[in-house]
């Protein structure tokens, strides 16, 4: 009883933040964000009914019951834009960087996007293929259908990607030297792609087929592989976040493969595992989700932040808790990117964060200089519950040298690299988040005008992470050059990172979307156990070649 009257008076509370955003946007906007509300089963009871005029014609969504873009073939004639390219490139994938203690990733401005009642746009899109097209040489034929990878069903009318990794195919565009060709298509009434011949027969378990989302000729991917069997792990939930745009959710395919993401510009692709439940959760994925994906940079609509809270107000009440929270935390980054105060109050009202998700917001908040006395309560309240979590001990460290008690900061600091220490053969991940913290201790310690003390932490952190993004940072912005003594930690770092690359467990992935194909990189997942909030698996570049 008491979870329900919390969540209806969230979902109220939400509803009157939605009538004050649509206040404030242009009257196309206004309907965009009408239409589907006045859709949904969230608000119907909450806002009242509302006809806006324009051009003489009232708002008209008849007929648009659920989500038509789902699957909507792309006008290929109409479109504007660069060409297809098959161009190959890797994707070279890196650990995060303790996103939730160490730096905030999430804070770019993201493009307005529609739910329903509005076209999709026209223009910056690749071309696509029809699936009446054939390429290749060869005695075998080779056509697949695009399914939904938790229901099953073939998608019509969709956009995909297909390849066979390392295969040149003959026919198609001019591709980079060794890679392999790849055909952006769309499916025919029946989900079907085009026809493939080659020399030799190929299963469809060593091709890559997947469902597109977003616009723009740069993507990427990734392919989620149990490091213990070298297959696919299975029926793995999963949240795409396309940093500075938006979010992609849903279920591995068959192959292990996630959805191809698709932006204008080159962006970071975070990959989170979380729990989705079928089919309220999935729905939301293949409706609300990807209609805003790909309706990105509609003119005259909501902005993505206004976007996701009308969902979160239509469906949130029948969403899973580990999905809203991943909705709410995007809304917070995008606050944050706005610098906007009282959007963060409303995200973090909507977001009722909880474990290890009071880490990762707070800390965003944290580093943002936003909030920090409401973010380190939220830090103190995952502290409550576990007392020995490093992460969000750095955090509390990195909040206390926000608000000026250095003192204080490096006693949280110790404590958080003492167990990162004791933790022994980390994996890669969590050395990036030792490597870190140290980081965060040295920076206060050369505040503190303890220098050599300042360079002894970053010399350890030199030896446990060479390459540590954090470091080269604050090394640059504090001026501190780099010395032969660091040069010969850095070695040494490089060997515990051979030593330990076999050994993967359960961290957040991390990729650029890159122009071209977007090979996959390929996350080797020991368990869904997460040692921190909001992560997947340690990445390490490999073919994206199935097994």
């Amino acid at each position: 009883m008491t979870a329900s009257l919390t969540e209806a008076r969230a979902i109220g509370y939400v509803a009157r933040r939605v009538q004050d955003e649509i206040r404030v946007h242009t009257q196309d906007a206004r309907r965009a964000l009408l239409c589907s509300a006045l859709h949904s089963r969230g608000l119907r009871s909450l806002l009242p009914r509302i006809t806006l005029q324009r051009a003489g014609s009232a708002l008209n969504c008849a007929g648009r019951s659920g989500h038509p873009s789902r699957y909507a073939q792309p006008d290929i004639k109409g479109r504007v834009g660069r060409p297809m390219h098959f161009r190959p490139s890797v994707n070279h994938a890196f650990t995060n960087k303790n996103r939730h203690s160490m730096t905030s990733r999430l804070v770019a401005a993201l493009v307005a996007a529609a739910l329903s009642c509005t076209a999709l746009p026209a223009a910056y899109a690749r071309t696509y293929v029809a699936p009446t097209a054939s390429f290749g040489t060869g005695a075998y034929v080779h056509r697949f259908v695009l399914r939904d990878p938790v229901t099953h069903r073939p998608l019509p009318n969709a956009r995909y990607r297909l390849l066979l990794p390392g295969q040149v195919i003959a026919g198609l565009p001019p591709h980079e030297k060794g890679g392999e060709s790849v055909v952006f298509g769309t499916t025919d009434a029946a989900g079907r792609t085009v026809r493939i011949r080659l020399p030799a027969r190929h299963p469809e378990h060593e091709w890559a087929l997947q469902p597109i989302v977003g616009e723009g000729d740069m993507g990427g991917t990734f392919r989620v592989i149990d490091i213990d069997t070298g297959r696919p792990y299975g029926r793995y939930s999963y949240v795409l976040d396309v940093t500075g745009a938006y979010l992609a959710c849903g279920q591995i395919d068959a192959n292990g493969y996630t959805v191809f993401a698709q932006s204008h510009e080159d962006r970071k692709l975070w990959l989170h595992p979380t729990v989705l439940r079928i089919p309220t959760d999935t729905d939301w994925c293949a409706g609300p989700a990807a209609d805003i994906a790909n309706s990105a940079g509609n003119p005259g609509v909501p902005d993505l932040y206004t976007q996701y809270l009308g969902s979160l107000v239509a469906d949130g009440q029948h969403l899973g808790r580990a999905l809203r929270q991943q909705i709410a935390a995007k809304m917070v980054a995008l606050a944050i990117a706005e610098r906007d105060e009282g959007r963060i109050d409303t995200a973090l009202e909507v977001g009722n964060f909880t474990d290890r998700m009071l880490n990762t917001v707070g800390y965003d908040l944290v580093n943002a200089g936003l909030k920090i006395d409401r973010a380190m309560a939220m830090i103190d309240a995952r502290l409550a519950k576990s007392p020995d979590d490093a992460y969000a001990l750095d955090s509390k460290g990195w909040a206390l040298y926000r608000l000026g008690r250095n003192d204080d900061a490096l006693t949280w600091f110790d404590r958080s690299i003492a167990i990162f220490a004791k933790d022994g053969d980390i994996d890669k991940d969590a050395r990036e988040a030792y490597a870190s913290g140290l980081t965060h201790k040295g920076e206060v310690l050369w505040k503190l005008a303890r220098r050599d003390e300042a360079r002894e932490a970053f010399a350890q952190a030199r030896q446990v992470q060479p390459e540590n993004a954090d470091l080269a940072e604050t090394l640059k912005r504090l001026a501190i050059p780099l010395g032969q003594r660091w040069r010969e930690g850095a070695g040494y770092g490089k060997r515990i990172a051979g030593d330990a690359s076999g050994h993967a467990s359960g961290c957040l992935a991390l990729q650029r979307l890159s122009r071209g194909t977007g090979r996959a990189a390929a996350g080797r997942v020991r368990h869904l156990h997460r040692t921190r909030p909001a992560t997947l698996a340690s990445i390490t570049p490999r073919p994206s070649h199935p097994g």
